[in-house]
């Protein structure tokens, strides 16, 4: 008989007489085991004995029970190895670093060069050890490389990235514009050629893109600008008959360059603004005695920390808001003006102050004349901010003129009447008579300038508003030259078909007005008069419309009508391209006089170029290059 273990329940009820057959415990009968199973059995016990088979199912269904707890636990045991194991496994990965292919550390490499490049950072920051100390709690596994290779990394890995992805926004200007300028550090003896490029998409999307900080190695005459500026138009393959215009300061060089490089330019209008404001002050003496004192009293607060702390006591024993005095620049005529608000301000702390100190007093009439003086340049200083902001361009700076000599008209005549109070001291009254004459001086030719003209002319909120009939006349035929030159270019450098696709759109788009005209079994032998008679629809029709209001954008109706007006909408993007000043470049070079900090004051001229470049350009493309 075979001695094998038996698990089942039902052999509590039966004992094995052989292979084959089993014996019952109850009625001691003898029953055949088919195929050595267990199911006669149970049959059996269920047959003759019920009450004994409902007690078998109760004791199998807990053994079932058991089994299984059994077996889940046994499951479980392997589940926590296999974590265990897994675990290990992970452990041990993570003590192994990472060398220089693994992706992770490629781009972690490339996210500490974009933080270099963004927080004027110097390349030894990397190398100090607050900054390793970080890099190895939160990624262990990663190994840090060393300053030269990062500079090695953002000057030249990162740089052509970056160039290359802002060559290919080039491509969707036609025309572009351009502000540059000169900065120069003593610290470093490094001078540096900005080059701004704003442009108009073909979605009517206004961009401004650095392209260059060149270095300049010799004398700033026009002829080496000049130079410079043909090399940086062939680095970024611009053809400089895609150069609308430049906007330039008042510097002869800068004149002089651009005539060379037979280049359209304009003066930066902040410029324009200074000099008024400077001439102005200087052609009256009490204003220029009055400025003299304010920087004196705001250079003795700005040396002195103890006057500073004792005047911010002052105001919190009076209850004012603690503002600091502010000095002035003489680059920049707004902050004389923001000198002279900020002194009107706390005119109740600093006049407490200087009672108990050595300090020069305002008297009452001078305090008066900082108050007229404020009003008098109030006006000024908005028209500066609206032409500084980055989405106004030259279209805005006839009208914008306009407006502030009509104030200033209103001013003096009310003042000169005796209707109002604002304006009674003699040296302000003077003074607003200057600055209306060097408006006259430094504005008279703008409404004769056609960069200007057609830009304004073509801003849907301005149109012809500012302009006599006259004057509409000739800029409509201006433009009626352009639209002809434009149509004859785009003729004569594409395809015979291509051409028959430009015309047939401009048939499209003025469908009622030249259906009569236009044959389309002689396209290809269209007259220039009736090239002429199509432009000069396209004129009339976009002067008849209704001017937008004066919030609204220009670029978006342009977006909105660019198939109706076909040619014209593309002059839009051309001439609506050139901002109003060159602060665009200005901007930069703060951002130079950064980098060039005490840490860095050795930077190479080539590698602050390059990460000025990357400051401003990385985010303009979303940070998206290959890495």
């Amino acid at each position: 008989m075979s001695t094998k273990k038996f698990s089942s329940i039902i052999w509590k009820y039966f004992t094995i007489v052989n292979d084959e057959c089993a014996k019952c415990k109850i009625c001691e009968g003898k029953y055949s085991r088919k195929g050595k199973g267990t199911t006669s059995l149970k049959n059996h016990l269920q047959r003759k004995h019920p009450q004994e088979y409902a007690l078998f199912l109760k004791e199998d269904s807990a053994k079932k029970s058991a089994d299984e707890n059994v077996q889940q636990g046994t499951s479980l045991q392997t589940v926590k190895r296999e974590f265990r194991q897994t675990f290990f496994n992970e452990y041990i990965e993570k003590l192994k670093m990472w060398d220089n292919t693994n992706p992770k550390s490629i781009k972690i490499d490339y996210l500490i060069a974009e933080m270099i490049a963004l927080s004027d950072l110097p390349f030894q920051h990397i190398e100090g050890l607050g900054f390793r100390r970080l890099l190895n709690h939160v990624v262990p596994n990663y190994v840090l490389k060393g300053r030269k290779y990062f500079t090695e990394l953002v000057c030249s890995e990162l740089y052509d990235k970056v160039s290359s992805k802002i060559k290919i926004m080039l491509k969707d200007f036609e025309k572009v514009s351009f502000t540059s300028d000169i900065w120069s550090d003593s610290s470093s003896g490094v001078s540096l050629l900005s080059l701004t490029c704003h442009g108009i998409t073909k979605d009517f999307i206004r961009k401004n893109i650095v392209l260059k900080a060149e270095i300049l190695d010799e004398r700033h005459t026009g002829d080496y600008i000049s130079a410079i500026f043909q090399c940086m138009l062939e680095e970024w393959g611009i053809p400089k008959q895609n150069v609308h215009c430049i906007v330039r300061d008042g510097g002869s060089n800068m004149k002089r360059a651009c005539t060379l490089s037979d280049i359209n330019n304009i003066d930066c209008t902040a410029h324009q603004l200074h000099l008024v404001v400077k001439e102005a002050i200087k052609n009256v003496d009490a204003i220029s005695m009055l400025l003299t004192k304010c920087r004196k009293i705001a250079g003795h607060f700005n040396h002195s920390t103890m006057a500073k702390q004792e005047l911010e006591k002052i105001q919190v024993r009076l209850n004012q808001r603690v503002l600091k005095v502010l000095q002035d620049s003489p680059t920049r005529w707004n902050s004389s003006y923001y000198m002279l608000e900020r002194l009107d301000c706390i005119k109740d702390s600093l006049s407490l102050y200087s009672t108990n100190n050595k300090i020069e007093q305002f008297d009452a009439e001078e305090w008066i004349l900082i108050q007229e003086l404020v009003r008098v340049l109030k006006p000024l200083e908005d028209t500066t901010k609206k032409l500084s902001a980055q989405n106004i361009c030259i279209s805005d700076v006839i009208p914008l003129v306009r407006a502030l000599n009509k104030l200033y008209d209103e001013i003096q005549i009310s003042a000169n009447s005796g209707e109002t109070l604002n304006i009674s001291t003699p040296a302000v009254l003077d003074f607003l008579s200057s600055l209306k004459n060097e408006l006259d001086y430094r504005f008279s030719e703008i409404d004769k300038n056609i960069l200007f003209q057609i830009a304004t002319f073509l801003d849907p909120r301005y149109k012809g508003k500012f302009f006599s009939d006259f004057l509409i006349k000739d800029i409509k035929q201006k433009l009626l030259t352009a639209l002809e030159t434009e149509v004859n270019i785009t003729t004569t450098t594409t395809s015979t078909e291509k051409s028959n696709a430009v015309r047939k759109e401009y048939c499209n788009n003025l469908e009622d007005s030249m259906a009569n005209m236009l044959d389309s079994d002689d396209e290809d032998e269209e007259s220039e008069n009736q090239i002429s008679y199509t432009n000069a629809n396209l004129l009339t029709e976009y002067a008849k419309e209704k001017r937008l209001s004066r919030d609204q954008d220009p670029l978006k109706y342009w977006e909105i009508n660019s198939k109706k007006f076909g040619g014209l909408s593309h002059m839009a993007r051309t001439y609506l391209s050139s901002p109003a000043t060159s602060v665009p470049s200005e901007q930069f070079f703060s951002a130079a006089g950064i980098i060039y900090d005490p840490h860095r004051n050795r930077l190479l001229g080539d590698k602050a170029a390059k990460l000025l470049f990357l400051k401003y350009n990385l985010q303009l493309i979303n940070f998206d290059y290959d890495i």
